[in-house]
């Protein structure tokens, strides 16, 4: 597992030796930023994003913009 800054809980280091998550570090010139982020990858469970229903049958209101 690779050495990173975040301490990671059981579930984040369950999912990292069972592959299906990949530390990633971006450099800090990549991104504007004094030092690199760490991100955790991983494979999406399905292809859209959505939210309750707002509204009435003709308007939809995510619940945060």
């Amino acid at each position: 597992m690779a050495q990173t800054h975040i301490e990671s809980n059981g579930f984040v280091a369950n999912r990292v030796v069972a592959g299906t998550w990949t530390l990633q570090t971006i450099p800090a010139d990549a991104v504007g930023l004094t030092r690199n982020i760490e991100v955790y990858r991983a494979d999406r469970s399905a292809d859209f994003v959505t939210f309750k229903h707002h509204g009435d049958a003709n308007t939809f209101c995510p619940p945060v913009w």
